[in-house]
């Protein structure tokens, strides 16, 4: 009676192995679910602000407290992105990811230009990669964009490189 129960045990374990694997190739990760959020979702002034942001130009002259200013703004918005979604990226993935496209909607918010996170699903998914596409309004006009989120050898399932890619919808 004994090895059936050893049996019916291993058997469940195998079970459950078995789809929990097949599960995570057909959903979204929850590091790639909360950064197309992080993103996407605007405004959102922990993310970002003008606070950050260095005028320029011919003329401008800031003083040592505005520069400090600037940088300790700057500080807390990188602190803000790493305890939002830091733990789902390397380090320096999180830093390719903030300076390669992450805030561009922020932005876009921030300047009063609507932007509006519709729906996401996931596209395609690999060992090392996953595909999430999001459609987003933006002023309007629907958009899709596509997250590419690669994790490689070392990186304990972390993300080292996001890619973003925007495309018009079709029109119907």
């Amino acid at each position: 009676m004994k090895r059936y129960h050893k049996f019916f045990a291993l058997l469940l374990v195998f079970l459950l192995i078995f789809c929990a694997c097949g599960q995570s190739k057909d959903s979204i990760s929850e590091g790639a679910e909360a950064t197309v959020k992080a993103v996407l979702t605007c405004p959102n002034e922990e993310l970002y602000s003008d606070a950050i942001t260095m005028p320029i130009g011919l003329g401008v002259k800031l003083t040592e407290e505005q520069k400090a200013a600037i940088e300790a703004a700057t500080q807390q918005t990188l602190d803000n992105w790493a305890n939002a979604i830091g733990a789902y990226h390397t380090k320096e993935g999180l830093q390719q990811l903030i300076n390669n496209g992450a805030q561009k909607y922020l932005v876009f918010a921030d300047d009063g230009i609507p932007v509006e996170l519709i729906d996401y699903t996931l596209t395609e998914k690999g060992e090392k990669y996953e595909i999430v596409t999001a459609n987003i309004k933006l002023n309007g006009e629907e958009l899709q964009v596509e997250f590419t989120f690669r994790t490689g050898d070392g990186d304990n399932g972390k993300f080292y490189r996001t890619e973003i890619c925007e495309k018009a919808v079709d029109a119907k």
